[in-house]
């Protein structure tokens, strides 16, 4: 099952809190999760960051850049 945009952003803030907090298990829905360290909570917290990245990308970047001169 695929998860919309707006639950992993839920999920997302869910775990960034517990995380703040300092507590390693985060409940979503009807599932509690318990991570075994920090450094684990912050791989999944990446890992949720791309996903939602992802989402939102549907073809190349579009990069600008400003130019100055002196003339």
């Amino acid at each position: 099952m695929a998860l919309t945009q707006t639950q992993l952003e839920t999920m997302q803030a869910a775990l960034q809190t517990a995380l703040y907090q300092g507590v390693r298990s985060v409940t979503f829905q009807d599932r509690t999760v318990q991570y075994a360290s920090v450094d684990e909570m912050r791989r999944a917290l990446t890992d949720l960051s791309d996903q939602i990245a992802s989402l939102g990308t549907t073809g190349p970047s579009r990069r600008s850049f400003a130019a100055f001169s002196r003339e």
